[in-house]
């Protein structure tokens, strides 16, 4: 996909990785929406986006994407105020073991309910031509055996791989050009990370605490680079990103049942 104007929907678009998503897809041309629930880091970070890129060209939609009805609408105000969408990155997350169902409904029931609005607004029916959807994993979701401390996080996650490959499978949804993939980073230098604390995880100490916070980590632009090739490559359909400091590179989602042997 061309990214010199195509319109991107990118939640959790005010920190992190969806700012820098939301930096580097308009420095090549893109109109940027920012979704994200916290109103004030969202209007900065719209503010800051606009004096580099125009008014015209960034757009800030406060919603909290758990709830379908909020992401609904700021779909419906990309769509009243660039005529379309071509691309959503499904980026929003939060850790926190003790309050696990919100990181269930924004980690996943907020992913599959952007993809789902996402097909729905690209779609022939409405007009579209179809689009990339770009979900956001983790590399503890392609091994959450390793993750004791957040189970809840590492379960999100890995289905939110599955969900993106279950998506990208779609012969219906590839014909109508719509592709799914899925990048999963490792440490990322987020609020999500330097935010921790012991009592949000599961027999967690307090030196892997501080050591989360003090290790070396990917950078947003990094991971945002990654992102914007995946948009970028019209050959990239169901394909798994893992992100590491030392490299970038595909990986292949455990034992297919097509080559399972049974």
């Amino acid at each position: 996909m061309k990214i010199q104007g195509c319109v991107a929907v990118v939640t959790g678009g005010a920190s992190g990785i969806g700012k820098a998503t939301c930096q580097t897809l308009a420095a090549k041309g893109a109109k940027v929406c920012i979704v994200d629930v916290n109103g004030t880091q969202g209007k900065e970070a719209a503010d800051e986006l606009t004096l580099s890129y125009g008014a015209g060209n960034i757009l800030f939609a406060q919603a909290d994407i758990s709830c379908q009805e909020q992401f609904k609408g700021a779909f419906d105000k990309v769509k009243s105020t660039f005529g379309r969408v071509d691309v959503l990155v499904n980026n929003a997350g939060i850790v926190n073991e003790v309050d696990w169902r919100t990181v269930v409904n924004v980690n996943l029931v907020g992913t599959i309910s952007g993809t789902t609005l996402a097909v729905e607004y690209m779609g022939k029916k409405n007009g579209g031509s179809g689009g990339v959807i770009i979900n956001i994993g983790s590399i503890i979701g392609l091994s959450p055996g390793d993750s004791h401390i957040f189970p809840t996080y590492a379960s999100t996650k890995a289905a939110v791989i599955a969900n993106t490959l279950s998506w990208s499978a779609n012969p219906r949804l590839k014909e109508e050009g719509f592709r799914f993939n899925v990048v999963c980073p490792h440490i990322v230098d987020t609020p999500l990370i330097h935010n921790i604390t012991q009592e949000s995880y599961i027999d967690i100490a307090a030196d892997i605490v501080a050591g989360f916070k003090a290790g070396e980590k990917i950078k947003p632009s990094s991971v945002a680079q990654v992102i914007l090739e995946l948009i970028e490559d019209d050959t990239k359909n169901g394909v798994i990103m893992k992100v590491t400091m030392e490299k970038v590179e595909q990986v292949e989602y455990p034992t297919p049942i097509s080559s399972s042997g049974k």
